[in-house]
């Protein structure tokens, strides 16, 4: 009797071992499997979007397929133009690849918690903002924080004030402010037009496909 209880401890230890190394294995296999849906979600995202890649409306979706296309972002170094509401997945996506993401004044950015009811794994100066205004409301509560514009230029970078087009200054002959004729003397001085107008952007944004 006393050696059959050691064999069994030993036999129940290395079922136990077995068993734990069978589960880290299907994790390992299915975390690999989520991944690589992350990838080609994100790859086809971003091959369908154009470039620049113009998102005019997107609810989110999948946690970490936002999270991949917000890490391919990065790789590929490709400009997002948020061109309105982004929601969800989307702004934990446009946070992750904040430094190639601009916004137009519609743009506005909305949050909640994950499907788990946790907290989205925001930089911590958005997760504060939420924060100070309602915090990230329950998944199942179909309530949102909304980030408008004006709050949203604090964190990503306006698009109308990034992207200005070298414009040629024309110098009249006389000018009332300029007795002496400087500026007659600098002919051609450049200058920087702003775009303040959806309607002025120039085909090369506008190819961009609608997400």
């Amino acid at each position: 009797m006393r050696i059959f209880l050691p064999i069994v401890c030993i036999f129940f230890a290395g079922f136990t071992a077995f068993e734990s190394k069978l589960v880290d294995r299907l994790d390992a296999e299915l975390a690999a499997q989520r991944a690589a849906e992350g990838y080609n979600f994100a790859a086809g995202f971003l091959d369908a979007c154009g470039d620049p890649c113009i998102i005019r409306q997107n609810r989110g979706g999948a946690l970490i397929n936002f999270e991949m296309l917000g890490a391919l972002v990065l790789v590929r170094k490709k400009t997002i133009i948020i061109d309105g509401p982004c929601a969800s997945a989307c702004a934990l996506f446009a946070d992750l690849a904040r430094q190639y993401v601009t916004i137009t004044q519609r743009a506005s950015f909305h949050f909640h918690k994950t499907s788990n009811e946790d907290d989205p794994p925001h930089s911590p100066d958005i997760a504060r903002w939420v924060n100070d205004h309602g915090g990230f409301p329950a998944f199942k509560s179909d309530c949102l924080t909304q980030m408008p514009f004006e709050e949203a230029r604090r964190f990503w970078r306006p698009f109308f004030d990034w992207y200005a087009v070298p414009r040629k200054m024309p110098i009249p002959p006389w000018n009332d402010f300029d007795p002496l004729g400087f500026l007659r003397k600098q002919r051609d001085l450049p200058r920087f037009d702003i775009i303040s107008a959806p309607a002025a952007l120039p085909a090369l944004i506008l190819r961009g496909s609608v997400q």
